[in-house]
């Protein structure tokens, strides 16, 4: 369990009550330095390896292995230092949880739809290769892209969500900055790395990654600022993404 913060200390108005951020002060399990770079390194390792020029990776069957080990290596890295506590991130996914996933990802379509048009009117904007290969998809290649999609997504929560948890660890417990701002500070930090991390993705547009897929970006963080529960950002984000490639394989048929 998670010790509650002292009143005060957290946002009372958006984060759930009896639920506190795992690996920080009050934790039953917090996290040393060095602990933590393992675990972004090799959170880093499993990035790589979705992002590795590999033939292999790149074969029908063959793209769900590095989007399996973009999961499995920081996981199993957190289990490493932290025994028995590798799953904190997540909860069990109860009525109201299921809930805020839709919520939050309406929350994340809306917001980068609208900075979307924004920066098309200021520069142009990159396809998303995964939209341009599922119009010429069938049914059953479709089906499959969701299938895979999923561990990779969950990846991608990972890929915030863990250096959001180190930048509050250290800005909370060593810098001894305030909670709340603590937050905000692992908010901008892990925002900055999740952009930074799609700019191969969009031709290195800068503008469409820190500001239409930072957008989305700040909604799904928000589900896991409120929840304390992976499941709901993971939620969120295959819900906006299976929306936004459905719909644009409806519309190539």
């Amino acid at each position: 369990m998670n010790a509650i913060p002292l009143p005060g200390s957290r946002f009372t108005w958006f984060e759930q009550a009896g639920r506190d951020f795992p690996f920080n002060d009050g934790a039953a399990v917090r996290l040393t330095g060095p602990q933590w770079a393992f675990v972004l390194a090799m959170l880093a390792l499993g990035f790589a390896a979705l992002v590795a020029p590999i033939p292999f990776f790149e074969t029908r069957y063959g793209q769900i292995v590095p989007a399996l080990l973009f999961v499995a290596l920081p996981l199993c890295a957190l289990g490493h230092v932290a025994p028995g506590h590798a799953t904190a991130l997540f909860r069990r996914v109860r009525g109201g949880d299921v809930a805020w996933m839709g919520v939050f990802a309406a929350l994340a379509l809306v917001v980068s739809a609208g900075m979307a048009v924004v920066v098309e009117h200021l520069s142009t904007v990159a396809e998303n290769p995964a939209a341009q290969a599922v119009e010429h998809m069938d049914g059953a290649d479709v089906a499959w892209l969701f299938a895979r999609t999923v561990p990779q997504l969950i990846g991608e929560e990972l890929l915030t969500m863990l250096p959001f948890l180190a930048t509050l660890s250290f800005a909370h417990m060593k810098v001894g900055l305030a909670r709340r701002t603590a937050v905000w500070w692992a908010g901008g930090v892990s925002t900055l790395l999740f952009s930074a991390a799609h700019l191969p993705t969009y031709d290195w547009n800068v503008a469409q990654c820190f500001f239409v897929i930072g957008a989305a970006r700040v909604a799904l963080t928000l589900a896991y600022v409120k929840t304390k529960n992976l499941w709901v950002p993971v939620g969120a984000h295959v819900l906006m993404d299976w929306t936004a490639l459905g719909a644009t394989w409806a519309a190539a048929q």
